[in-house]
């Protein structure tokens, strides 16, 4: 039963890079399967042995192969977004924005920003926007003409 959870995990965890990159996650997905090996073999059999050696292969893994891997296949690595990439992008509002009561949200490229008015107006639910400015998870943002 051990093995088929290990394997599971290793197959789970493997999918989730996929959805999820940045070159981390593969990682816990390949040592469940080492875990799978050593537990099929016999070699850990206690529960609490195979959590504590499943972590410490994990981290092994992710602190020596994660830089060549990065190294050999930098387009595996997750793309943040930089400081301005969002400036010029169009978005809609969800959530009012509100420069007196601080509150806003919008919808920019499939992700939900905060967001405050650059005019200093309210713009309603619904209304077609245009980012002016990016400050970290917060966007200044205008009514698109």
């Amino acid at each position: 039963m051990n093995v088929i959870f290990w394997v599971l995990l290793g197959f789970i965890l493997s999918l989730l890079e996929i959805f999820i990159p940045g070159m981390i996650i593969i990682f816990f997905g390949i040592s469940s399967f080492i875990m799978a090996i050593l537990v099929y073999f016999g070699f850990i059999s206690n529960l609490i042995y195979q959590f504590f050696y499943w972590s410490i292969i994990s981290i092994l893994l992710v602190l020596l192969l994660r830089r060549f891997v990065i190294k050999y296949f930098p387009s595996l690595e997750k793309n943040e977004f930089s400081k301005d990439s969002l400036e010029g992008q169009k978005g809609i509002v969800i959530e009012e924005v509100n420069p007196y009561t601080g509150k806003g949200r919008v919808k920019v490229s499939g992700t939900y920003w905060k967001a405050i008015s650059s005019l200093g107006t309210i713009i309603p639910v619904g209304k077609e926007i245009i980012v002016e400015k990016q400050d970290g998870l917060l966007l200044y943002v205008r009514v698109h003409n």
